[in-house]
């Protein structure tokens, strides 16, 4: 992860990439993650939009307090997969290049 995640955050984010995925998590936890790892964030009724790093992440709100629903926790999971910022390979760089 490229940044610092405060002690509830980054409890969230662990319960998410956990095997067998987390169900016992909430979406107030879950939302508070996405808008803290987001470079912006729209709200409308209940849908939130998220955008980071070029990928973006539509999600409805549950009618419960829960996050119960599977398929949504792993388009959470792959979104923050997916819009993570990987430092560059250095042994990818052709350090064998001419200035010619």
């Amino acid at each position: 992860m490229e940044q610092q995640l405060t002690g509830s955050h980054q409890k969230t984010y662990d319960a998410v990439f956990q095997h067998p995925i987390a169900r016992d998590l909430k979406w107030v936890d879950v939302r508070s993650l996405l808008v803290a790892l987001a470079d912006s964030v729209r709200e409308e009724s209940d849908v939130l939009k998220v955008s980071r790093h070029g990928k973006s992440l539509l999600l409805r709100r549950p009618n419960r307090s829960g996050m119960q629903d599977i398929q949504a926790l792993m388009k959470v999971r792959h979104f923050l997969e997916e819009s993570a910022v990987v430092a560059p390979d250095p042994a990818a760089v052709d350090v064998h290049r001419s200035s010619t």
